[in-house]
């Protein structure tokens, strides 16, 4: 949704700076949904091995 109004701006820098921004931003949701998923197989490992 972003990207597409970003490119109705007419102004194609501004674009540019908007589509690198947007990038930059699915690359930290990328990184955190992969932390969660690893921290999720760590927690089940933890309570599987607990040894209380």
């Amino acid at each position: 949704m972003i990207l597409g109004r970003a490119e109705l701006l007419g102004d194609e820098e501004a674009a540019r700076v908007i589509r690198e921004q947007v990038k930059r931003i699915n690359e930290y949701i990328t990184q955190l949904d992969r932390g969660w998923v690893e921290s999720r197989k760590v927690r089940k490992f933890l309570r599987r091995h607990d040894k209380d």
